[in-house]
């Protein structure tokens, strides 16, 4: 008797996508695998999206957010519907291969601890009627050890698949999904953390392809593109998986590390660019949100270390030795922000 296959779920996060979706559902809908069911997660749009949805897919399970509230809080009310032994945390603006889905199958069942499967990102096609990103392929993002992104090329190891994160769904209720305080940016580095700690892998598969029209931070004309509101969440979440995550020993000696070159960012933007925006909100205001975010942060490291079987040597062997961002502004420059 043939092995059935597992059911896959697919939670596709929304805000004000509308304009993506029939290329994503519709890509999603004719692939080779299955069987599926496909979430969709809106997080309180102002278009039509929902409507769009009903009208057209009503195949389609939908999670509707009462207000605004960040797309680690939409993940994981789309991923309450779901009842796959898979998930799939996917955006909106992709277009996927048709194997795309099946590819990621093979390879997680290959192996149980096999945690999550990163796919190839591929740019977004220009005939669809979007600017096309300069890009490279993606084939997922590491860390260095103060928890910013360098290329998995230099980690040695993946700690993000960027837009497509298919993970065993006990895995993700184990961990305790998304970090709900995590609005955006940096909720997808806080969760592999978590893999990483409980000796799961996160295991490349190249031949799981689809385009994605997105990047966190534009390079134009070799320079970073960036926004204050991007940087303020970038560097307050990573503020705080230090503290969830590493144990007091680490802390020990890699926080004056951290904090000297923080420090030295924040007051080269206050006295060498008069950017006292730069300096007050994003640099201080990480540093008080953090402050008050304390007791969820404790509450959380609390769990995570209960539950966790990887020491940080194992972690740091996983990540870049050195300070990502001051070789990416030697090379690149300071980033331009809006």
């Amino acid at each position: 008797m043939p092995i059935k296959n597992p059911l896959i779920s697919i939670i596709i996060t929304n805000y004000n996508g509308e304009k993506y979706l029939k290329k994503c559902f519709d890509s999603l809908l004719t692939q080779t695998y299955a069987p599926l069911e496909i979430i969709f997660a809106d997080d309180c749009s102002r278009d039509q999206s929902v409507e769009f949805t009903r009208k057209y897919y009503p195949q389609i399970k939908i999670s509707v957010n009462a207000k605004n509230s960040g797309l680690a809080i939409t993940s994981n009310a789309g991923a309450k519907l779901a009842r796959g032994k898979y998930l799939l945390f996917y955006n909106n603006d992709t277009i996927a291969l048709p194997d795309f889905i099946a590819t990621m199958v093979a390879k997680a069942e290959s192996n149980v601890k096999i945690g999550i499967v990163c796919p190839r990102q591929l740019p977004y096609p220009a005939a669809s009627g979007n600017k096309a990103k300069q890009m490279l392929e993606d084939l997922g993002g590491g860390s260095d050890i103060y928890g910013y992104i360098c290329t998995a090329a230099d980690a040695g190891h993946i700690f993000y698949p960027d837009a497509a994160i298919f993970i065993r769904h006990d895995l993700f209720k184990k961990i305790q999904g998304f970090d709900p305080a995590f609005f955006l940016y940096g909720e997808d580095m806080d969760l592999c953390w978590r893999v990483h700690l409980l000796g799961y892998q996160i295991a490349k598969a190249p031949q799981a392809k689809f385009h994605h029209d997105s990047s966190c931070a534009e390079i134009q004309d070799n320079k970073i593109k960036t926004t204050y509101r991007r940087r303020y969440l970038v560097e307050r979440q990573t503020i705080n998986k230090l503290f969830k995550y590493y144990k007091a020993q680490t802390l020990f000696w890699i926080l004056p590390k951290f904090f000297f070159y923080y420090t030295l960012e924040a007051f080269f933007f206050l006295i060498f660019r008069l950017d006292y925006k730069m300096f007050y909100a994003v640099y201080l205001k990480a540093i008080f949100w953090n402050i008050a975010e304390a007791k969820s942060t404790a509450r959380n490291r609390r769990h995570i270390q209960s539950i966790r079987v990887k020491d940080d040597r194992y972690i740091l062997n996983l990540m870049y030795k050195k300070y990502r961002k001051l070789e990416a502004a030697f090379k690149l420059g300071i980033p331009k922000l809006e």
